[in-house]
């Protein structure tokens, strides 16, 4: 469902946050739980029935933002993409969800966690023995030996990572508890494939 709101007023709320427009401002911001639109020819797209979640496209369609509200209310910049042409609600989060967790995913029909823009697959059982799955590499043949960490920053984030990780080049696979600000915590009690959220405009300072 694509809707168009071209004068100020017309949404008010998303989940929680509270939606304001200024024609004084050039691109969205957030304070908080305020979401601030500009007042312009621009576009927005609603991503769940509820409206809690949404997509702002400039006038342009060259600058995107997905907002609204999470666990708390969100928004960041997505890179450019043709939603215009290409927009479907189902598609949506089928775009945004990192390969190598749908790839798990289709492999294994396991359960997808989620900590804002961080993704989390739970290894099947037969892959739990961090040593067996060392041994088939099966994401990549660069994967280092496992460390232990109180505290790492996950893809250079505010989502943190108390307990055990093993890394390559690209990808982490880890166990212990993600947290966050503005989110609950994130349980990995077993092996988890993490990735972070596909076509992030500034990956460092997602939500």
């Amino acid at each position: 469902m694509k809707i168009n709101y071209r004068t100020t007023g017309t949404i008010t709320k998303a989940g929680m946050a509270t939606i304001e427009w200024d024609e004084k401002i050039k691109e969205p911001r957030r304070c908080k739980e305020v979401i601030t639109l500009p007042v312009d020819k621009s576009e927005i797209y609603q991503v769940d029935p509820s409206f809690s979640q949404f997509l702002f496209l400039s006038p342009d369609q060259q600058k995107c933002w997905f907002g609204g509200t999470d666990e708390l209310p969100f928004l960041v910049r997505l890179t450019p993409h043709d939603w215009k042409h290409d927009w479907s609600k189902d598609r949506f989060y089928e775009q945004i969800t990192p390969e190598i967790i749908k790839r798990f995913d289709s492999l294994y029909k396991g359960k997808v966690k989620r900590q804002g823009d961080i993704f989390a697959y739970e290894l099947p059982k037969e892959l739990q023995d961090i040593e067996k799955l060392q041994a088939i590499m099966l994401i990549d043949d660069r994967v280092n030996n496992m460390s232990t960490y109180n505290k790492i920053s996950l893809f250079h984030t505010r989502h943190c990572l108390e307990g055990e990780i093993t890394c390559h080049y690209k990808y982490p696979v880890a166990r212990g508890i993600v947290r966050a600000p503005d989110h609950a915590d994130l349980n990995l009690s077993n092996w988890h494939v993490l990735a972070q959220t596909v076509g992030l405009y500034d990956p460092p300072k997602a939500d």
